[in-house]
């Protein structure tokens, strides 16, 4: 994930919970299995989670996982040089965990609210919460798309190589060394 994937800056959180609804409603996996949906965000939302997002999580009794990560002090956001963002009135952006606001949402559609900061990290009560989510398959989940990186054939690839290059390049020189001494 990467940030420049984005074209707006700050959260979406409701276009982040329709495309997964959307996602989770094309998977014929899920048709016979408990959905989970986890989101970890800092709650600052800058679009409108309007009734019908909430609506389609209880409808299609899709389980929401909401952690909360940062604190409510906030912090501030930096770019890829290490610099403090800063709006356009040149003032540092800050961060803060929102919440009650997640609390909220939560409580609307029967979900879990979570929260990491630098004083709690609860991940393993996130985990076991979602194993006791009736029908889902995370322990044998012999259904689960995987995607495998294939990079180990490009760098052996690469090493066979370098190993050609590393014996042509010492046999030339050895070429070379006994040529010179012959003349």
């Amino acid at each position: 994930m990467n940030t420049n994937l984005f074209a707006e800056s700050g959260s979406n959180l409701a276009g982040a919970l329709d495309l997964a609804i959307n996602k989770i409603e094309s998977n014929k996996l899920t048709k016979n299995t408990s959905a989970i949906l986890v989101v970890f965000t800092d709650g600052e939302d800058f679009s409108d989670i309007n009734d019908q997002i909430l609506n389609d999580l209880k409808r299609k009794r899709i389980k929401l996982f909401l952690v909360g990560i940062g604190s409510v002090t906030g912090s501030k956001i930096f770019n890829e040089k290490n610099e403090s963002l800063k709006d356009n009135n040149s003032n540092e952006v800050i961060s803060k965990l929102q919440p009650e606001y997640l609390k909220t949402i939560s409580k609307n559609v029967s979900g879990y609210y979570f929260e990491i900061n630098e004083s709690k990290i609860k991940i393993s009560d996130l985990i076991k919460k979602i194993e006791t989510v009736k029908g889902n398959y995370i322990s044998d989940s012999s259904n689960t798309a995987n995607t495998s990186n294939k990079y180990h054939y490009s760098l052996l690839l690469a090493f066979i190589l370098v190993l050609l290059d590393l014996i042509f390049t010492i046999r030339i020189f050895n070429f070379s060394s006994n040529f010179i001494k012959n003349q």
